[in-house]
């Protein structure tokens, strides 16, 4: 398995491979890119596992996770806006919308360090 902290920063801008991350394809070209996905989700688990018991995490950390997830979802806003340029072509809104089920839980098991078991999802990750 990769670093889940060099995912969660390649995922950034300023990042050397952020145009390939997750975040810099789905800005950039428009691709909700689903290997990108599972290794950024990957990293999440893996970061929520490392701080399960922990009272928090650093600033760092949480600034990374928070800012990946407010420009995701500020990408899913405007590709739900009819008035918006910004679409998503690459999958349907129903397999989309189970991709962002995915991606939610894993931004709050970094901060809550719960994890819920694969079995509970209809779209299950093949990492």
């Amino acid at each position: 398995m990769k670093d889940p902290v060099g995912v969660l920063f390649a995922n950034l801008p300023g990042s050397g491979t952020w145009a390939s991350s997750f975040w810099g394809r789905l800005v950039e070209d428009c691709v909700w890119d689903e290997q990108a996905f599972w290794e950024l989700h990957a990293a999440l688990i893996s970061l929520a596992q490392l701080h399960k018991g922990l009272v928090s995490i650093d600033r760092t950390t949480a600034q990374a996770v928070c800012t990946i997830q407010s420009r995701v979802l500020g990408c899913l806003a405007s590709h739900r806006d009819p008035n918006d340029v910004f679409e998503i072509t690459n999958l349907s809104d129903e397999r989309l919308q189970d991709f962002v089920e995915r991606f939610e839980h894993a931004v709050l098991s970094v901060f809550s360090g719960e994890v819920l078991p694969e079995s509970s999802y209809a779209l299950r990750s093949p990492l």
